[in-house]
């Protein structure tokens, strides 16, 4: 982050930087969702998926209740919700345009994600050696399904074990292909609330008449 702050955040790299924030943004999750096969799925069981559903919408109503609380503008609690609940800087990006985010919220937003998601990566290892005593399933589910980025969880897993890093890289690519139903919700919350704001509007208008 220093460096590019420093040396990177020229206007001959913006090209590059808005080509990665869409386009190859797109790809990539793409690409992750592609990973996942069926079997795989089918290994997870129907408790593994609804627990990964339960764990990102218990994220979502906590962040957008915790950053209305806070006093954080409507758009940055979305960021901050997609961001923690899915797949870090990913679902920042695409959550960005739906619900018209500007660069500044989206910055602070990947900022404090990655931040928090770092610290976790080393935290949750020792958390689940004292929960769990490091067993397979239920440090794999409290690795991928809380921690930010595909990197996190991969290198978090890999610090307890092979097994328990390839188990959670799983239940971290599930809550990757819920990203586009996270994004469609916003979308939906934030045309709802435009629509709110325009009505209140009309009625101030109707009474100052």
């Amino acid at each position: 982050m220093f460096v590019g702050n420093l040396f990177l955040n020229q206007k001959v790299f913006q090209k590059g930087y808005k080509f990665s924030e869409t386009d190859l943004l797109s790809y990539s999750i793409v690409l992750l969702g592609a990973t996942l096969s069926v079997s795989t799925l089918i290994d997870l069981k129907v408790s593994g998926i609804l627990f990964i559903i339960l764990q990102m919408t218990i994220t979502i109503i906590a962040a957008l209740y915790i950053g209305k609380k806070l006093g954080f503008e409507e758009n940055f609690r979305f960021l901050m919700a997609s961001g923690n609940a899915v797949c870090g800087s990913s679902a920042i990006g695409a959550t960005v345009p739906v619900v018209n985010a500007t660069d500044k919220e989206k910055g602070i937003a990947v900022t404090i994600v990655n931040v928090t998601g770092i610290f976790l990566m080393f935290l949750l290892p020792i958390i689940s050696q004292f929960l769990y005593s490091h067993e397979l399933v239920k440090t794999s589910a409290m690795i991928g399904g809380t921690l930010q980025s595909i990197g996190q969880v991969v290198a978090s897993g890999a610090i307890v074990g092979e097994n328990v890093k390839d188990l959670a890289t799983i239940f971290k690519i599930v809550r990757v292909i819920f990203l586009v139903v996270v994004v469609l919700v916003f979308g939906h919350m934030k045309n709802q609330s435009n629509r709110e704001i325009l009505e209140e509007e009309k009625d101030e208008i109707k009474k100052k008449k």
